[in-house]
């Protein structure tokens, strides 16, 4: 069942990624899904620089860009800012026909400076200040039954890509989904020598790249 469902996945991906439907959302979008942006992140890092850039990994349809925008200009909203999301299945169509590209293209629509990336981080090479990555894959089932195939599933190779995609100083923070999945990501971070910091009730790690 493993080999089929990863075959389903490897077939219909290539044909997303491919074909890449698109079209503009035009109508206005209830908000269904909701975030926590702002209570995972503001108690563990201060946004003090005035010109910084962010990248958050994994982007899925990008419904939280508002908030996750504002996050980061919290402190000073004269600060410029440069937010870029990516997703490697931003072409994956939803119930209403529209991809998560065009909802994530609708969100960000209004945010000066706010780029949305559909490819692969591993061949993304720009440097940045923060890096925020939320519920990545980490093991193998979540990963095919979100329709991936396993060719993507590259955790130790993406941590290491982002510890490299860090400006002297910068900052990641990584959500984990639960206690198993946090325990993985600590590894990975262990098995790369890549210091961190241990956020136990939210379940967030961090690494600073101070080289």
């Amino acid at each position: 069942m493993r080999f089929f469902k990863n075959l389903h996945n490897e077939i219909d991906f290539f044909f997303r990624k491919n074909i890449k439907l698109s079209r503009k959302i035009k109508e206005n979008i209830e908000q269904t899904e909701t975030s926590h942006i702002t209570e995972w992140l503001q108690n563990l890092i201060n946004v003090e620089k005035n010109n910084i850039k962010i990248l958050d990994i994994g982007a899925k349809n990008w419904y939280y860009v508002k908030e996750l925008y504002n996050f980061f200009k919290f402190n000073n909203f004269e600060k410029e800012i440069w937010l870029d999301g990516i997703e490697i299945d931003a072409f994956r169509v939803y119930i209403d026909l529209h991809t998560r590209y065009d909802h994530a293209m609708y969100y960000s629509k209004d945010l000066k400076n706010c780029r949305y990336i559909a490819g692969d981080f591993l061949k993304h090479n720009e440097k940045y200040d923060y890096i925020t990555w939320f519920y990545p894959f980490v093991t193998e089932n979540p990963l095919l039954e979100w329709g991936l195939p396993l060719s993507t599933f590259r955790p130790l190779e993406m941590l290491q890509h982002a510890v490299a995609s860090l400006k002297p100083g910068g900052i990641i923070i990584i959500k984990n989904q639960d206690e198993k999945e946090y325990i993985i990501q600590e590894n990975l971070f262990q098995q790369l020598n890549v210091s961190y910091k241990k956020e136990p009730k939210c379940l967030i790690t961090m690494s600073q790249n101070m080289s």
